[in-house]
């Protein structure tokens, strides 16, 4: 089964201000203009609670949430930063390509659909984003928590390194095909070594093809 992450946006008010160039081409924003704000939530096409690995061995998804930072959105049509618009505050355009940067920490949960802090951006129409996987305090980013039919529970830790690339869909929305978090990896035989009991913790990099685990 497939599953999409999609990121949905609600209007926020904001103060009209005056933009602040800087001398690497940037430029830096404040509360202004009329943003959005986004919310990445998990959604599938069939049943909403599976996701499949590269074995072909079904999953249910129970959680999806952990660290991301540095955020970046690509505008459709902007051809310059100024075309953009007005910035909420703590996002900068970058220009050659334009697009839109969000640094730092970011708790995101994927099936209630909350960032904390939230991030607000301009209300216009983007064909990308990416942001990071990580990390925390503890090196780990985003955590997916699955269970087997069999009822074995697995804690499946995607790598701070990885960088997740949602395409945009709908107005507003972002879409990541999440068992491309899993990518072509056999969790069950990343989890060869693991006890007969309790739950089970892997180290995924999908993007090398690579998993470490059982871990601690």
């Amino acid at each position: 089964m497939t599953f999409k992450t999609w990121c949905a946006v609600g209007a926020c008010a904001a103060v009209l201000a005056a933009c602040d160039s800087e001398d690497d081409g940037r430029t830096a924003g404040t509360d202004v203009g009329n943003p959005v704000v986004l919310a990445l939530h998990v959604a599938g096409e069939g049943a909403a609670d599976e996701v499949t690995d590269g074995a072909g061995t079904r999953f249910a998804l129970t959680a999806a949430r952990g660290q991301t930072s540095d955020v970046t959105l690509w505008p459709a049509d902007a051809a310059d930063c100024e075309a953009v618009g007005p910035l909420p505050g703590g996002v900068t355009c970058a220009a050659d390509p334009v697009r839109l940067l969000v640094g730092g920490s970011v708790e995101a949960d994927l099936i209630t659909g909350t960032l904390s802090p939230e991030i607000r951006v301009p209300d216009i129409a983007y064909r990308q984003l990416i942001l990071q996987a990580g990390p925390s305090d503890r090196g780990v980013g985003l955590v997916l928590s699955l269970t087997t039919a069999q009822g074995r529970d697995y804690r499946v830790e995607i790598g701070p390194t990885e960088q997740l690339t949602f395409e945009a869909r709908e107005a507003g929305g972002f879409e990541v095909d999440l068992d491309r978090l899993v990518g072509d990896l056999d969790l069950q035989a990343c989890a060869a070594g693991a006890p007969g009991q309790g739950p089970v913790r892997l180290r995924v990099s999908p993007s090398a093809g690579t998993c470490a685990g059982p871990t601690d």
